[in-house]
């Protein structure tokens, strides 16, 4: 349970962009875990706050018990329950269902309105955390939100000895430069305790960010950057893959570029409607 110290109401930091509504947009409960210092820190400043998830998980316990987690965290975080919105997509991998996927986003943005929208980055972790990478870019570039990418977990190319042991919550460099906000005492407080709201992730991710050297700033930095301008048929970086590399996880890289393309191909229209 988060203690009182880190759900009380004085703001952080002032070093969040204006805005009066934002949307989080994520493919699993916990990626928001990414920029949850950021997202309480615009909901204490007043702005109203959503949040969006779109993955699914096909065991209904191991559904049910992610959505609790995420419930949980938004009340730490400071989101309300009536601004949680869970996908009702299939229970499949998101690249598979693009042209669904994109309309939901759509519909997402549409029904929110948002200032600001933070979607996950395009970064070869998580086949699914690229799906809605690409949906962002489909559906909401020309919303009139800005866009913010936001980084999850990622191949670490200098660790070769240990290619299965992600980057945490660290952008690919060679784009633009991320605005990185140094998150303050409290914050980093606020942020150690909510972690151990998504109890699911402990046995996997738990260990895999002790292994990284990633968790001091796991906790104690957040990274964004405008969403740029990409292909998404070409690889965020060079193969293989980090979801190329996981049996639990594995998904090609020629997979999801093959079905970006169809998407295009078919006018962004699913295949029961062609």
């Amino acid at each position: 349970m988060l203690s009182a110290s880190v759900v009380g109401t004085m703001a952080d930091a002032a070093d969040i962009r204006e805005a009066k509504r934002v949307l989080v947009l994520a493919a699993h409960p916990h990626d928001e875990f990414s920029i949850a210092a950021t997202l309480r820190a615009h909901a204490r400043a007043g702005d109203e706050v959503w949040a969006a998830w779109f993955a699914r998980d096909d065991r209904d316990d191991v559904e049910q018990l992610r959505r609790s987690e995420a419930r949980r965290a938004a009340v730490g975080i400071g989101i309300e329950t009536e601004r949680l919105l869970f996908s009702e997509l299939d229970a499949v991998a998101l690249p598979l269902q693009l042209s669904e996927l994109v309309t939901a986003v759509r519909a997402t943005v549409d029904r929110v309105r948002p200032d600001i929208i933070f979607a996950p980055a395009f970064e070869g972790g998580h086949p699914d955390h690229d799906a809605v990478s690409f949906a962002v870019y489909e559906a909401a570039l020309d919303s009139g939100a800005e866009v913010l990418e936001y980084p999850i977990y990622r191949k670490a190319k200098s660790r070769r000895w240990l290619p299965r042991i992600p980057r945490f919550v660290r952008l690919l460099p060679g784009l633009s430069e991320p605005q990185v906000r140094h998150l303050t005492g409290r914050e980093i407080r606020f942020k150690r305790s909510l972690w151990h709201v998504y109890r699911s992730q402990q046995s996997v991710l738990g260990v895999l960010l002790r292994l990284s050297g990633d968790s001091e700033r796991f906790f104690s930095a957040e990274e964004m950057r405008p969403m740029p301008m990409r292909d998404y048929t070409r690889p965020p970086h060079e193969r293989p893959l980090l979801y190329e590399e996981i049996p639990d996880v594995y998904f090609s890289f020629d997979e999801f570029a093959s079905a970006v393309r169809h998407f295009h191909w078919s006018g962004g229209v699913g295949e029961d409607s062609i």
